[in-house]
């Protein structure tokens, strides 16, 4: 069976899998300008304002001077004191909402130089203490969305530590979010 060679996205959604795992508290992801990863395609890992670690994919001349495969390779290196301190830091107890998480997804189309942890960080800022979960599952470059953009769609998880929300308050925060991201990053919704 042939499968398509890893990427960039693939590491990271290793990555991200290993901290949701290890519970280790708030991360965030900042572009990285790694000299062994390909321009673009490697990323810091950072848990609070800690730098933990770097990962991303191996630049073509360092997969050739290392006799690697003409293949895509992925790396990642970690600080694993600092990440594991940090998964027992981020272990104090947060009490369980009773009330059900209302999910929905959220793709916008962005400048193609606009980090999408800042758009993750903006929609964050925008959703208030009822958004409990933001995640990238999506990117797309392409004709549909024009030359020099790129679509982000994000997961996004309400939830309400009182109440049960209705679709009422998800059409709310949702409507605050995206005029967020207008303002703020010149976003446009994708249909």
């Amino acid at each position: 069976m042939d499968r398509a060679p890893l990427d960039f996205w693939d590491i990271k959604g290793v990555v991200e899998v290993l901290i949701e795992r290890l519970h280790a508290g708030v991360v965030h992801y900042d572009p990285a300008d790694h000299p062994t990863c390909h321009t673009g395609r490697a990323a810091h890992l950072n848990v609070g304002e800690k730098h933990i670690g770097t990962f991303g994919e191996l630049h073509p001349l360092v997969r050739q001077a290392f006799d690697l495969p003409q293949q895509p390779v992925c790396i990642a290196e970690f600080d694993l004191e600092a990440l594991l301190d940090a998964a027992l830091a981020a272990r104090a107890y947060q009490a369980v909402s009773r009330f059900p998480a209302l999910r929905e997804d959220m793709a916008v189309v962005v400048d193609e130089a606009l980090p999408a942890a800042r758009v993750e960080a903006t929609i964050w800022n925008a959703g208030g203490n009822l958004l409990r979960e933001v995640r990238l599952f999506d990117l797309y470059r392409g004709e549909q969305i024009g030359a020099g953009r790129k679509s982000l769609a994000y997961r996004l998880v309400y939830q309400a530590d009182d109440r049960t929300l209705t679709d009422d308050d998800a059409t709310r925060l949702r409507a605050k979010i995206i005029k967020t991201l207008e303002r703020e990053l010149s976003a446009t919704l994708r249909a």
